[in-house]
């Protein structure tokens, strides 16, 4: 292997397709094998680490310097793709809103095992994705009492959906993406000051077609968005990592930032899971600013949604 790796030509062909390697991440063409694979770009980045340390043992410097440059390459693209700041926010005086989102696809310990996972999150508003005719009524029997203003739009298919929240909800609204519900809430923190929220689904990204109903879909949400006045946060499971092109495109032409500062995966259930990919998401407008984020388990530590808490920037507080 030794003499193998120190011959000029192998160096060369190893050294392209390194950074080949990286390119195709930056610039993923419409293929669907490569689309699936560069969802796996955190993945993909250890592995160039792990390649470095290969090298290393082989005493192959330049291989090393390629290796490790493009593991450092691609961990500044992943860290610009997600929130860029250092750490969470400070809480200061103003208002503030939680919110949790749930996919009750993921549930796996029974309704009211699930519903008591959901109410330790003591989040002011809940966004219950996937939400079918039979979950509904569990859900308005065991979560009602806690949070007594809800708007649910249960369906057979995986675009059901509900809200539930401590606070009135000032406005509901709904807009569409063919057959793909958005539902748009208001909840007043404080008097005559709203959040706005909006909830959603992407569909799954089988092929080049749903690639692009899901950019499009995107473009009528940033549409809506810039007819909204105040603080926006819009929360859904949009099947896409945060570095995916669609999503980048999303969070740029809406003006929102992420509320994830890594991708990194976390085993949380054998080592199936280290192969997770984060696909459900909570952005919000730059008029605010995340105070925590942490992923939900259920009791067999696998994933069932996310959790972020969210102010009005300081700067913000005497306009």
């Amino acid at each position: 292997m030794e003499r193998i790796l120190h011959k000029r030509i192998v160096e060369y062909a190893v050294s392209i397709a390194l950074v080949a390697g990286v390119v195709l991440i930056f610039f993923t063409p419409m293929v669907g094998f490569l689309k699936r694979l560069s969802n796996f770009s955190v993945h993909i980045m250890l592995l160039y680490l792990l390649t470095g340390m290969f090298f290393f043992l082989y005493d192959q410097k330049r291989l090393v310097i390629v290796s490790l440059a493009c593991c450092g390459t691609l961990c500044l693209f992943l860290k610009n793709a997600s929130n860029q700041d250092l750490r969470l926010a400070q809480i200061n005086a103003g208002p503030r809103l939680s919110v949790s989102l749930v996919d009750l696809s993921l549930a796996e310990d029974g309704y009211e095992k699930t519903i008591e996972h959901i109410r330790k999150t003591d989040a002011d508003v809940i966004s219950v994705q996937e939400l079918t005719p039979n979950w509904l009524p569990v859900l308005n029997d065991l979560l009602c009492k806690d949070y007594p203003f809800h708007y649910t739009m249960a369906r057979i298919d995986p675009f059901g959906m509900g809200v539930y929240s401590k606070l009135p909800m000032t406005e509901i609204d709904t807009f569409y993406f063919g057959q793909i519900p958005n539902l748009v809430t208001s909840v007043n923190v404080v008097e005559d000051f709203p959040f706005h929220i909006i909830h959603s689904i992407s569909e799954a990204p089988v092929n080049q077609e749903a690639y692009a109903d899901i950019e499009a879909h995107f473009r009528k949400m940033s549409r809506y968005l810039a007819s909204l006045d105040g603080p926006v946060i819009t929360v859904g499971n949009y099947r896409l990592p945060s570095w995916a092109p669609e999503i980048q495109a999303y969070k740029f032409s809406a003006g929102l930032k992420d509320s994830r500062r890594d991708g990194l995966p976390r085993p949380s259930k054998g080592i199936a899971s280290f192969f997770g990919v984060p696909v459900d998401h909570i952005f919000f407008s730059e008029g605010l600013e995340c105070t925590n984020f942490k992923v939900l388990l259920n009791d067999n530590y696998s994933h069932l949604g996310i959790y972020g808490s969210y102010q009005l920037k300081t700067a913000n507080l005497a306009q």
